[in-house]
This record gives structure tokens, C-alpha cells and sequence, in this order.
């Protein structure tokens, strides 16, 4: 039985320190035990082993009273020991809970009964709600010289019922007043200030805000894009040097056109006015949208505002001319009445219709038509993008496939007399139909002397 000194100094060793409560007040204990017992004074047992039971109950929040009986055995000798304790608990609300006892009852050994006194101290650890162990180191003193003074040590098993369970021990730590997640005994910077809506507050082991790039100024504090505002604050950490801020660190944009006052004063637009040469396109669609220029009301200078380019007469507010006539789009618009998206239609309005005439069933040139003919041809030089389209025309004399030919012969004739006055022929279209287009009556004689004739019209 010697080896039950290793077991309970085992069990000790082993313990942890820390968990749910074991003792419960009113609850009930039996405890079945086995141990040692060793002499410590006089002609007494040299020592041997104890068995036994204990009967506890707990009367208050750290008290246990508690009824034992023990069997002793020593070189064939058996006796008895009955008695009454008080046990004193010191943290009954953890899980190992130590304790102090003192008790007194009686002895029967060698066919002798005498009283017994005893003091001691131990541990209990619970193993669950219902089971725990438990170790006792006791003196024992009685009145029978072969049992005078001895030292007991015993390990037991504890069955629990009932009583009333204790709160959940709750530690506590040392507070962290910044809430950094170091607490306040390892924290050399106890004043970090949270996160913020726009900065993730990180600090290093020792509680205190980083500083990667090592100049000495914790990275909150820093002003990553040089705005004025410290990147705890900055809403837009990468705003445009020398750009004007708010207060979060983004781009002001004074007169919400969309265009932030920056980008106006590299333009140099009116910050206060989203609409800055009054054209009815704010600054920030000139810019970004149209290209138009935000400081010239007429980026081309045609005549017509950006706006009324793009919006009325759907022509191209960076280039003057934009069907490309030769006719800037405000002439076209404002003088002419032509559309400036179309190319030639200012000719037709400039030049008109033009007619010359010729003698029955001949294509010659006559007087009259020369001033006709050289105010064709001196229009045509003036507009070098012109073209003219000849048409030759007959009056209903003759059959139709001579007057079909004699047509086209009139209208060739009038074209070589401006490709003589240095016109390009290329520039002329010519164009024979007989008699198939009147303009006049061809049952009087009057009406066929006026469908005897050639068209002029420029494109």
C-alpha cells in the first residue's frame, strides 16, 4: 500500500487550476477512500493501510460538516475509526477547490475504545456535476498508545448531489482602455484612438499605431497625398497636389458642375459658375463629353455656339465648315438658309437656276447666252468645290430619238464654251432628255422657243 503515497502526490501534481465551481451549498457528498497511515510517536503501528467512506453535507457557502468511518490494518491487527468533521472550502467556485478539517470522534484497536482528534488539510477536483477526487493529509491523535500519533493521507472518489450550482467564474483582465486589443499593463501607448470611417486603426505588440515608412509620425498621422488632411481623415487619399480639399480630403467642386476646382484652375474656368462662357454647356460636359473649349462660347469660331451645334443644328462644334462646302455652318445657318450638314445646298441657293436657249433644231451657243455662261463660269472659279450639272432639252418637233440626240449635243455645247472660259471639265455633268421634260407648252410656238434649252444648276 506503500505506492498510495505516489498516486496522491501524483494527483496533485496533476490538477489544474481553473474551471467550474465543485462545492455546491446544500448538496450531499459520499466519498468511498482508500489510504496510508505512518507512526509518528511511541510504541505504536509502524504503519498500514486505511479503507473507508465519508458522509458530507454542506451547510453554508464554504462549510461542510461530515461524518467518516475508516478501516485500519497493520500486521494483522484491525480497528476502526469513527468520526465527525468540519471542512473549511477556500475558493469553493472554482473547479479545485482547497480545504482545511478538523474532527473528533473515537478509536476501537486492540479491543480498546478511545477518542481521537484530528487536523488536516486537502484537495478537491471536480471531474464533472455528479464526480470529483479528493486528497486528505491528516493528523490523528487519540488516546490509544498503539494509535497515539499518526500521520493519514488518503485519496478518494466524490459523488455530489444536489445543491444549488454556483455563477461561472468570470476572470478579470486587465482593462484596455483604448480598445486597441493590447491591454493596459502592456500597452506603451494607452491613448490610440479607434478606427475611423475611412482608417483601419493597426497597432504593433506594444499597443502603439504603426509607422511603416519610419519617419517617426504614426501612419495615421501622415499625409499620404499631401491635401492638408491627415490620412486618419481623408476620405480620397489620393487626390492631386495642390488640389483644394474638403474637409474629408476630397476634391471641392464649388460649383457642382461636376468639374472639381483643381482641374477649373488648371483651365482656368470660374470655379463659381458651372457654365463659364455661357453657353448653356456646363464646364464639365465641355471637358469631358464634347471637347468643346469651356472659356470660348464658339469653340470654332463658325458663328454658331457649341451648344446650338450639337443640340439645334447637329453639327460638329470643332470644325467650322462641317459638310466641308466651303461655307463656314454660321453662313450656311444665318445668310444662306442652307442646311450645314448637307455640302452643296448653299450653291443651289447662291447660284439659282440658270437657262440658255437655242435655235430651232440647233445646238450652237447663241449671243444671249454668253453673259449667262460667263457668270457660270466665274461662279465656278469663285467656288472651287461647286460642280454644275448641264441639262439639254428639246421641243416636241422632230422624232424623239434626233431630239434625245440634239439635247445632249446642246448641253456639250454649252460645256465646252466653259471648259474654254477654264473651267474643269471634270466639274461639269452633262445631260441630254429630248423631250421628255417640258417646262412650257409645247402646242404654241412661244412655249416650244422656251423648252428649246439648256438648264444650269451648281451642286
Amino acid at each position: 500500500m506503500r505506492k498510495i503515497h505516489w498516486v496522491v502526490l501524483l494527483v496533485l501534481l496533476a490538477l489544474p487550476f481553473a474551471g467550474m465551481a465543485q462545492e455546491r451549498k446544500g448538496a450531499f457528498e459520499i466519498e468511498p477512500f482508500i489510504g496510508d497511515f505512518a507512526n509518528l510517536s511511541g510504541d505504536a503501528l509502524p504503519g498500514g493501510s486505511l479503507w473507508g467512506i465519508n458522509l458530507g453535507y454542506m451547510m453554508g457557502d464554504r462549510f461542510t460538516l461530515e461524518a467518516s468511518w475508516s478501516k485500519l490494518a497493520a500486521k494483522g491487527e484491525d480497528g476502526d475509526l469513527y468520526g465527525l468533521r468540519g471542512l473549511w472550502h477556500f475558493r469553493p467556485e472554482h473547479k479545485l477547490v482547497p480545504f482545511v478539517l478538523v474532527g473528533a470522534g473515537q478509536v476501537s484497536l486492540m479491543d480498546d475504545d478511545d477518542y481521537l482528534f484530528e487536523v488536516g488539510a486537502g484537495l478537491k477536483y471536480s471531474l464533472s456535476r455528479l464526480v470529483g477526487l479528493r486528497v486528505d493529509l491528516r493528523e490523528v491523535f487519540s488516546g490509544n498508545d498503539y494509535f497515539k500519533q499518526n500521520l493519514a493521507y488518503t485519496l478518494g472518489l466524490t459523488l455530489q448531489f444536489g445543491g444549488t450550482d454556483r455563477p461561472e467564474v468570470v476572470v478579470e483582465l486587465t482593462p484596455d482602455l483604448d480598445e486597441d486589443g493590447v491591454r493596459d499593463s502592456l500597452d506603451y501607448c494607452w491613448n490610440t484612438p479607434p478606427s475611423s470611417p475611412v482608417w483601419k486603426m493597426v497597432v504593433d505588440t506594444r499597443g502603439c499605431p504603426l509607422d511603416e515608412d519610419g519617419n517617426g509620425v504614426p501612419d495615421y498621422k501622415d499625409d499620404g497625398d499631401g491635401d492638408g488632411v491627415i490620412n486618419y481623415n481623408d476620405a480620397c487619399p489620393a487626390t492631386l497636389k495642390g488640389y483644394p480639399v474638403k474637409a474629408d480630403g476630397c476634391d471641392k467642386d464649388t460649383d457642382g458642375d461636376g468639374l472639381v476646382d483643381g482641374r477649373e484652375m488648371e483651365l482656368g474656368t470660374d470655379i463659381n459658375n458651372p457654365d463659364t462662357d455661357g453657353d448653356k454647356l456646363t464646364d464639365f460636359d465641355e471637358v469631358t463629353k464634347y471637347g468643346t473649349d469651356p472659356l470660348k462660347a464658339d469653340t470654332d469660331g463658325d458663328g454658331l455656339s457649341d451648344y446650338d451645334e450639337i443640340f439645334v443644328y447637329k453639327t460638329d462644334p470643332l470644325k467650322a465648315d462641317t459638310d466641308g462646302d466651303g461655307f463656314l455652318d454660321g453662313e450656311e445657318v444665318l445668310t444662306y438658309k442652307s442646311d450645314p450638314t448637307v455640302a452643296g445646298d448653299v450653291y443651289l441657293a447662291l447660284f439659282g437656276e440658270k437657262a440658255i436657249f437655242y435655235n430651232l433644231n440647233q445646238a450652237a451657243i447663241r449671243k444671249d447666252a454668253g453673259p449667262v455662261l460667263d457668270e457660270t463660269a466665274a461662279f465656278l472659279a469663285q467656288y472651287t468645290a461647286a460642280k454644275l450639272h448641264i441639262t439639254g432639252n428639246t421641243c416636241s418637233l422632230g422624232s424623239e430619238n434626233h431630239n434625245m440626240k440634239l439635247s445632249l449635243r446642246r448641253a456639250e455645247a454649252a460645256k465646252a464654251y466653259l471648259v474654254k472660259k477654264g473651267v474643269d471639265a471634270g466639274r461639269i455633268i452633262t445631260e441630254g432628255l429630248g423631250e421628255s421634260a417640258p417646262k412650257f407648252d409645247n402646242k404654241t410656238n412661244e412655249g416650244r422657243k422656251q423648252n428649246r434649252r439648256s438648264d444650269l444648276t451648281v451642286q
